[in-house]
Order: C-alpha cells, then sequence, then structure tokens
C-alpha cells in the first residue's frame, strides 16, 4: 500500500472513532439537558391536545438501512398519512405547541437518542423519508455511505424551511423542485469533505442558526468556500437563497461528484 494511501486510510480511521466518541459525549449532554424540557412539552402536547407526545418514524440511514427516528409530536394524529409530506409556516396540521417546538427544534430533541444508539451521528445530511428513496440516482445516493445527522450543512441553510416552503402555491412540488436537490449538493458536499473541524464549526453554525439564520448563511458561505466547495455547489447555494417559481434546481449527478473528488 503506497504510504500516501496508508496515511490517509489511518487519519479516516482516527476521524471515525473520534466523532463517535463526540458523538457519545454530546448526545449524553443533549439528553441531559434536553430531557426536562421534553418532559415538559411532552405534558403540554398531552394536556392540550390529548394525544401521544412522541412520534416514531422510519427514515433512510447509513447503507440504505431503515431506522425509527424520534421526534416529539409537533402535527395532529394521522398527518403522516398524508400525501403531502412537507410543511409550510401557517400549516394547519400544526399544533399550537407544534409550532413552538418546530421553531426551535424542540420537537428534535428525542434524536439525541437516535444519536446516543448509533443510527445516527450529531453532524451529518438530514434522514430521508422512505417515500422519497425512489427519487434519487446514483450519484445522491452516495449520501447514504455516511451516518444521518442532527444537524448539517442543509439543516443551516434550511433552518426556516417551512418560511421557504410557504412563498409557493405547491409547496410539495417546490420542494422536489428547488429544496431537495439542494440538500442533495449540500449533502454530497459533505460526504465527501467531512472531517472533524468541520464538524466543529456547523454544530456553532447550527447554534448561531437559532438566533440569527442570516448571519448563519453568510458564515456558512464563507466556511463553504474556505472548505474548497466547487462552483457548481456556490451556484446552487446562491439560487436556493432566492428560489424562482420558473426555475429547478438541477440534482447532482456524475460530474458533481467528479468536481467534489477534484476538490478533496
Amino acid at each position: 500500500m503506497p504510504f500516501g494511501l496508508l496515511v490517509f486510510a489511518m487519519r479516516m480511521c482516527q476521524y471515525k472513532y473520534m466523532k463517535r466518541l463526540i458523538d457519545i459525549m454530546l448526545s449524553s449532554v443533549g439528553i441531559i439537558i434536553g430531557f426536562p424540557v421534553i418532559v415538559v412539552f411532552s405534558l403540554l402536547i398531552i394536556g392540550l391536545h390529548r394525544h401521544n407526545p412522541f412520534f416514531v418514524t422510519e427514515r433512510i440511514g447509513r447503507n440504505s438501512r431503515m431506522f425509527p427516528l424520534f421526534k416529539l409530536k409537533s402535527m395532529v394524529d394521522g398527518a403522516h398519512f398524508d400525501a403531502i409530506t412537507v410543511v409550510t409556516k401557517r400549516d394547519p396540521r400544526v399544533t399550537a405547541v407544534g409550532r413552538i417546538i418546530r421553531r426551535y427544534k424542540i420537537d428534535e430533541f428525542p434524536q439525541f437518542f437516535n444519536v446516543m444508539i448509533g443510527d445516527m451521528s450529531v453532524v451529518g445530511p438530514r434522514p430521508e423519508i422512505p417515500q422519497n428513496g425512489n427519487l434519487f440516482n446514483e450519484a445522491e445516493r452516495e449520501m447514504f455511505s455516511v451516518k444521518p445527522g442532527l444537524t448539517g450543512i442543509s439543516s443551516i441553510f434550511f433552518f426556516r424551511q417551512s418560511d421557504v416552503l410557504s412563498r409557493f402555491s405547491n409547496p410539495q412540488e417546490a420542494y422536489h423542485r428547488i429544496i431537495r436537490p439542494s440538500k442533495a449538493h449540500f449533502s454530497l458536499f459533505y460526504v465527501f469533505r467531512h472531517n472533524l473541524t468541520m464538524d466543529v464549526e456547523l454544530i456553532v453554525l447550527t447554534f448561531v442558526a437559532i438566533f440569527n439564520h442570516a448571519l448563519a448563511i453568510k458564515i456558512l458561505r464563507a466556511r463553504l468556500i474556505a472548505w474548497g466547495a466547487p462552483e457548481q455547489l456556490l451556484d446552487v447555494f446562491d439560487r436556493a437563497l432566492a428560489p424562482s417559481v420558473a426555475e429547478d434546481i438541477k440534482v447532482p449527478g456524475d460530474e458533481y461528484l467528479a468536481a467534489l473528488t477534484r476538490c478533496g
């Protein structure tokens, strides 16, 4: 084995174990801090909406393996059976408590248990719903080579996804024309370029996004350039900031993967 390849393999092995160690540490802290918050909002959901406060649903994980994803329930009973799988800002299916927990991502707190179990990582592409599984081309399926994450590039960029979708008369169509392809570009970039420093920076940017999303977006673009993002990704970034009703964002293909390989 060439020496350079051996060094690369050793670094990736070290990163893999360091990432898992950080996942265990951060999920432990998240569970300890988040548990009282989960209890309070669970009681509010039970008291105000009279239904189970928890929602368990299947998501696509690493190597396309399905796993149960845990969430606090933010929508009315039966909403997950609807043909419409996206949520807009004033979606009538979202409950009063649901609007609060969705805005501040409190509904995602139970996913610290997913991280602890090992189905997810703190940082990575967001897990996809099974309904979208057949929509991805071969290039996009590279997203499933890593564990899905609580946060990541697309999570920060689309922190207010429901607000973006509310601009369109057909939010479901807009999601598949603009948001899903954009997320795929961001996720693939992470898959090919992720490292410990990037993970730490994305965690910090997630907290920035909670309080000042515009600032987080500005910093994120600068960091993408520093991380060696290809022009194609930066173009997607800029167009997704001001999505057009008339213009689709092209899904990534082999050409994009080649660009990521070159930039790596």
